[in-house]
């Protein structure tokens, strides 16, 4: 009996230590899931976002609390509160293939009967044409919480509009002016009815830019639209250079005016500056002449004779008994003492 006593208290105490045991791992696990589950609560808010904590659904904080930057954070747990990042400063693209039809490793479209209707996308113009068109949409949110709590799908309201300016926008123009002649036009019109229909809305983003990607006619008569095309761009070419041809033409006819009126000019200046030479010369032989008038009339007329014989390379002189002396006097040499 005693032996058997003995055996029951050591199982006893063996029992007593176990639970001790068990309840000492217990709490040591209940700590650590405790840590972990608020270690859960940590977050990392990275660069170029911002984040929103909601506790039971609604934004925590007041004014510039409300939005988390940058950086490390905690808050409580789920179900407690919940964070929602959003890309706030990086430009985002939003790309819309909604008015083109599918296309092949090629080009072509995969649809052989190219813009089936229910198939394929494309848009009405103006004047009842059906083309194809491909949109690449740039853009910043610039309002993180309206664009986080307002909308249930904030960039899928954003593509809808843009697909609703594009509508709005093609069924307004003729088809030359959407594929050919004013595509630019076409583009600006778009982004400005977007951004018209973004800031009605509240949606929070700003628009950085929009790009027509591709523009194309349906595919059966491409051929005959890039026809009309390069029959225009011939068109253009030919215009352009005959206004090139135009413009040299009038830089070398006004630069030749202005050659002759300068060498008019130039001329003009010569015949005056020689005709005052002429008077100067003249007033002072005027003056010799009227003191002795005889010696400046044998003078001038020796001058006279000499100046016109150096003009003629045969001379001869008569005597004025009319009885014919003709001697004749050769040139003078031009190299007098040369070779």
């Amino acid at each position: 009996m005693e032996n058997r006593n003995v055996q029951q208290e050591a199982g006893l105490d063996a029992l007593s230590d176990a639970l001790q045991l068990s309840f000492k791992l217990l709490r040591y696990v209940m700590a650590a899931a405790f840590v972990a589950y608020f270690a859960t609560g940590i977050y990392v808010v990275k660069q170029h976002e911002k984040a929103f904590v909601l506790n039971f659904g609604k934004v925590a904080g007041f004014g510039q609390h409300r939005v988390k930057g940058p950086g490390l954070h905690w808050t409580w747990p789920r179900p407690i509160s919940e964070v929602v990042k959003v890309p706030s400063e990086r430009v985002q693209t939003l790309v819309s293939n909604e008015f083109i039809y599918e296309m092949d490793a090629e080009g072509n479209p995969a649809n052989v009967r190219g813009a089936a209707i229910l198939e394929d996308g494309y848009s009405v113009s103006g004047d009842a044409n059906i083309f194809h068109s491909e949109w690449e949409l740039r853009y910043t949110i610039s309002d993180p919480e309206q664009y986080a709590f307002k909308w249930e799908d904030a960039k899928h309201v954003l593509k809808y509009a843009l697909h609703r300016a594009a509508i709005k926008v093609s069924s307004s123009i003729p088809i030359d002016d959407a594929i050919r002649k004013g595509i630019e036009g076409y583009r600006a019109s778009v982004e400005n009815t977007l951004r018209k229909s973004i800031e009605d809305m509240g949606l929070g983003v700003k628009i950085q830019g929009l790009d027509l990607t591709a523009v194309l006619p349906p595919h059966k008569v491409r051929d005959s639209f890039l026809q009309v095309i390069t029959a225009e761009n011939n068109k253009y070419e030919q215009i352009t250079s005959a206004k090139a041809y135009l413009n040299t033409s009038k830089v070398e006819a006004q630069g030749e005016a202005e050659r002759i009126v300068f060498e008019g000019e130039s001329a003009k200046q010569q015949i005056i500056s020689e005709l005052q030479g002429d008077v100067n010369y003249f007033k002072k032989v005027l003056v010799k002449y009227i003191e002795n008038p005889e010696v400046i009339r044998k003078t001038l007329l020796q001058d006279g004779l000499r100046r016109t014989l150096k003009q003629v390379d045969e001379k001869y002189i008569m005597d004025k008994d009319e009885n014919e002396l003709r001697i004749f006097l050769a040139p003078e040499s031009k190299n007098r003492g040369g070779n």
